[in-house]
């Protein structure tokens, strides 16, 4: 059974593996959203998108889908 994993990448640092929570953090922190409000609780619980980037932000993200 293949896992689902979490990468964060940035131009000096490069790419590592992180975990769920990290990746989550790092999507709000570049202004993506899920499409919950943000006084749901689940709201740090879901991914607002499958990879994201942007020019405002250095650091960027994709998700390798696995079975679970």
């Amino acid at each position: 059974m293949k896992k689902t994993k979490y990468f964060l990448n940035h131009p000096t640092l490069g790419e590592r593996e992180v975990t769920k929570e990290e990746w989550i953090k790092a999507e709000r922190a570049a202004g993506f959203r899920p499409k919950l409000s943000s006084d749901h609780p689940n709201y740090m619980k879901v991914c607002a998108t499958g990879g994201f980037g942007s020019s405002a932000s250095t650091v960027g993200g994709r998700i390798e889908y696995g079975d679970d």
